[in-house]
């Protein structure tokens, strides 16, 4: 667990996005309304009904920015692993 100060009473804590998943995917689909556009050839339906499957071990990763105790989130990065040619 990794914490950035920004003052003195403020922080953002850098983990562990599965214990995030829900509100990840909240993240995902005001990201893609926000963006206006169609998705679908990148299979979005099928990733926010598993983000699990795509952005978990042994598949890949992913990270949550919380803000403070209350666990405000502020965004989130994901990574699919891609396999060694």
């Amino acid at each position: 667990m990794k914490k950035i100060s920004l003052k003195s009473e403020d922080f953002i804590e850098i983990c562990n996005g599965v214990d995030y998943l829900d509100q990840v995917k909240e993240l995902i689909i005001e990201y893609t309304k926000r963006l206006g556009r169609d998705l679908s050839f990148q299979n979005i339906d099928e990733e926010l009904g598993n983000p699990a499957k795509k952005y978990t071990a042994p598949e890949g990763e992913i990270l949550v920015a919380v803000e403070d105790e209350k666990g405000d989130r502020n965004g989130c990065l994901s990574s699919p692993f891609k396999e060694s040619l």
